[in-house]
């Protein structure tokens, strides 16, 4: 079945597309839409349904998917992308860290600590680097002394017995 292009319009993928120049094939499959030019596919649906899929893959990018999420579904998204990923396969995770405060909505600090607890059961972890956002709204207004943005490379490990859905 195909989707419209006034549907695409609204996606969250149009950006992307579009930036290339690109006009993809858009099509539902199990519970996602899927879009497609040439060998890229981007699914656009609820992550936590991606086993339906029956996909592995070999590199995933996540800028803003594990800060948006509240401390009680990391783990569960951790594993997630454990299933996911193929042995050897890599994930390139930028988070963000920032003095603890009731922070009640994303992006929520995730400190080094966590990463490591949340992915090394299945990944090497390594901090590629860390950039202060002295800039920040919040550090500007005086919220936060410091806001930093961390990003991991993480390689997965050898095949594990993997937890089972949750």
């Amino acid at each position: 079945m195909r989707s419209t292009v006034s549907s695409f319009r609204r996606s969250p993928s149009s950006r992307f597309f579009s930036e290339q120049g690109w006009t993809p094939a858009c099509a539902e499959e199990g519970p996602y839409r899927r879009f497609s030019h040439g060998d890229l596919h981007l699914y656009q649906g609820d992550f936590f349904a991606a086993w339906q899929l029956e996909q592995r893959y070999r590199l995933v990018y996540d800028r803003a998917s594990l800060i948006a999420l509240p401390a009680p579904l990391r783990l569960q998204y951790a594993q997630q992308l454990a299933r996911m990923v193929v042995e050897g396969g890599e994930i390139l995770l930028v988070t963000v860290e920032y003095q603890p405060d009731p922070q009640r909505e994303p992006p929520f600090s995730v400190s080094e600590l966590e990463v490591r607890r949340l992915f090394e059961p299945h990944f090497a972890v390594t901090v590629l680097g860390r950039q202060r956002e002295g800039d920040h709204p919040r550090v500007a207004s005086g919220q936060l002394s410091y806001f930093d943005e961390v990003c991991y490379r993480l390689v997965r490990r050898a095949n594990k017995t993997l937890p089972p859905l949750i």
